[in-house]
């Protein structure tokens, strides 16, 4: 059997071909593109990043390292979901005391549940921040849209992935290379909606190579 998926680091297996999304190891720009995009954050003199993470989950905590024990290394709120459950998101939200913005790291689950964390964290008037900005977009809905996120878009490595699909099924053997990755520099999208500031009553920045939908 062969298995063909988006990753945030390859697998070794020999029947496991797809797209590497370099997620974790962007860790840190989450949160420098965070504050670059909402500056109200830099300047409220606090710690006011919550990141909802599951521990013990490699892409989540790689991530989370790169942001805590970075070049610099920053200050946050980890909001932990040990069991990313739909019920254990939405109590692990509604637990966040401070205002502030929440940045969602690259965890399946969350991407599963993304409408759910979006409505939980903007009842809460919390921007969310992600590592994909598949869910980012100039109406508020219904659904509503993410507040912002920078990354390589679901969309595009769904593309890359059917080309690996394509492979197997016309050669009926496993690409080489297996994985293909994605370019950090090219592929990677940096945007917010303009209708979700508003709704999470924040000010996006007008900056350069940032969107605003």
């Amino acid at each position: 059997m062969t298995i063909a998926g988006i990753v945030s680091e390859p697998l070794s297996q020999t029947n496991v071909c797809g797209v590497d999304g370099q997620r974790q190891q962007i860790g840190k720009d989450y949160y420098d593109k965070l504050l670059a995009a909402l500056p109200s954050l830099a300047q409220s003199g606090a710690n006011r990043v919550h990141v909802l993470n599951v521990p013990g989950y490699p892409p989540s905590d790689k991530s989370l390292a790169l942001i805590t024990q970075g070049n610099p290394p920053v200050a946050v709120n980890p909001v932990n979901v040990a069991s990313p459950t739909d019920a254990n998101i939405v109590s692990a939200i509604n637990g966040i005391t401070q205002p502030g913005a929440l940045i969602v790291l690259p965890v399946d689950t969350f991407f599963g549940s993304a409408q759910l964390i979006i409505d939980t964290a903007r009842a809460k008037s919390l921007p969310d921040f992600w590592p994909v900005t598949d869910w980012v977009h100039s109406s508020n809905g219904p659904p509503k849209s993410a507040f912002g996120g920078y990354g390589v878009p679901q969309a595009l490595c769904g593309e890359l992935l059917a080309d690996r699909i394509a492979f197997v099924w016309t050669n009926g053997s496993m690409p080489n290379p297996k994985f293909v990755k994605v370019d950090v520099k090219s592929d990677v999208v940096w945007a917010v909606s303009a209708a979700a500031a508003a709704d999470a009553h924040v000010t996006p920045a007008n900056i350069a190579g940032l969107r605003i939908l």
